[in-house]
Formats: C-alpha cells, sequence, structure tokens
C-alpha cells in the first residue's frame, strides 16, 4: 500500500489528470448513451469563478502551512543542540529529508492549485458562450484536483502530526 501512495505523490498531477479524463469521458459518454442533450450556453459562468476562489483560498491555506515549517526550522537552526535518541519528533523531522519532501510538495501543491485558479478565471474571459461545455468539464477537473490536492496535503500533515505524537 505504502509502494502504491508513493508513486501516486510522485506522479499526482499526472495521475490527477488521467483521472481527469476518464471521469469527463465518462459523463460525455452517459451524456450520449442516455440521449441527455445538456443546454450548455445556459450554463452558470460564474461558477469558474468561485472555483478559482477556492483553489486560491486552499493554495493560501497551504503556503501559510509551509512558511510555518519553513520557519520551525529556521528557529530550529539557531539551536544549536545535536539529535540524540530522545529528541523532539518534531525536530528529528525537521534535520530528515521528509522535511524538505513535504515543503516541497507543498509548495508545489500551491503552484498546481493557483494555475488550476488561473486557468478558470482566463477560460471564463475567453471561452464563448457556444463553448460553455468546456467550462463544465474544467469545473468537473477543478473540483476533482482542488479535492485530492486537498486531501493529499492533509495526509501529509497528518502523518507529521502522527508522528510527534
Amino acid at each position: 500500500m505504502n509502494k502504491i501512495i508513493d508513486i501516486y505523490y510522485r506522479f499526482s498531477i499526472l495521475i490527477d489528470i488521467i483521472l481527469c479524463a476518464g471521469i469527463c469521458t465518462s459523463l460525455k459518454l452517459y451524456e450520449i448513451k442516455n440521449s441527455l442533450l445538456l443546454n450548455y450556453k445556459t450554463y452558470d459562468r460564474a461558477l469558474c469563478s468561485d472555483l478559482g476562489s477556492i483553489g486560491l483560498t486552499i493554495g493560501g491555506f497551504l503556503l501559510t502551512i509551509s512558511t510555518i515549517l519553513i520557519s520551525f526550522k529556521i528557529t530550529a537552526l539557531y539551536d544549536k543542540s545535536e539529535l540524540k535518541d530522545n529528541s523532539n519528533t518534531f525536530k528529528i523531522f525537521i534535520s530528515s529529508p521528509l522535511y524538505f519532501r513535504t515543503v516541497s510538495f507543498l509548495n508545489k501543491s500551491v503552484v498546481i492549485l493557483v494555475l488550476l485558479s488561473l486557468c478558470n478565471y482566463l477560460l471564463k474571459i475567453v471561452v464563448q458562450p457556444d463553448f460553455n461545455y468546456l467550462l463544465f468539464y474544467l469545473n468537473i477537473c477543478t473540483i476533482f484536483i482542488i479535492f485530492t490536492t486537498f486531501s493529499r496535503c492533509l495526509y501529509v500533515l497528518n502523518m507529521i502530526i502522527k508522528m510527534q505524537k
């Protein structure tokens, strides 16, 4: 199970994009199979802005966590004591290679969410009402990627908290 999680975390955005493509394809096939002719011209374009705002908000939350971790690292650098068997587990974490992987992962997640939000805002401006179906499927992918990115980050933070017990 850990190997699968490691692979997922290493190639998270690629796997998310593949899953989004699968979800959108499934929805389109369902729509065609059941002769659902959705009127995309009346699709509420405001949802793009709402999802963009949610993405930026979660990105800000993750950036704050990353900043706090970096601040703790700086504070730990001022403490010149060496690591021992009875050292604080958080101090051990900050001194380990996992710290850099965690901060890098959080920062990568922030970048993904910001780019996704910008994409939502830009496509809302550029896409003509005749092509609102693009916004519909983009919003489905946005919801999925926001959910998976936030879930991954919460999992990593939960692992840090468990390590401190």
